[in-house]
């Protein structure tokens, strides 16, 4: 079943959280999370909060954005081969990465892509952000 979370337009699969042997809910969350990053298209962006809110059916209720940005952080050991670089902060910013060498890599594979930052060092949200589109049931 497709639903709308919070009428933000963001439409999601919601599943009864099913955890397999060994998994934990926290597992799930991170997954899901994942998920919806390897889903952003090349060129396109989202945000951590944009993530967040697409999660809370399997995270079991509201998710800080924070949470993503960790799942985000954990990525390089749990799942190397996401575009974590197309997670930003809500206003097109970099959002948390706290070491200068990962947000001049973020720049650079974001540059790679067509996405290019303003004067300030911000991304236009309004030209890339990606929202997945309104599936019907």
């Amino acid at each position: 079943m497709w639903v709308d979370l919070n009428n933000r337009g963001y439409a999601v699969r919601v599943e009864t959280l099913d955890l397999q042997d060994g998994e934990t809910p926290l597992k799930a969350c991170n997954q899901r999370i994942y998920d919806l990053v390897q889903m952003i298209p090349r060129g396109h962006v989202m945000t951590y909060g944009q993530i967040a809110a697409l999660v809370a059916d399997v995270c079991r209720g509201p998710v800080p954005a924070i949470r993503v940005g960790r799942a985000m952080a954990a990525s390089a050991t749990y799942a190397p081969d996401i575009p974590w670089w197309r997670v930003i902060g809500r206003v097109g910013d970099y959002g948390v990465l706290r070491k200068l060498q990962l947000r001049k890599l973020q720049y650079d594979l974001l540059a790679a892509e067509g996405i290019i930052a303003n004067a300030d060092g911000r991304y236009d949200l309004a030209e890339y952000l990606f929202v997945l589109p309104d599936v019907p049931e």
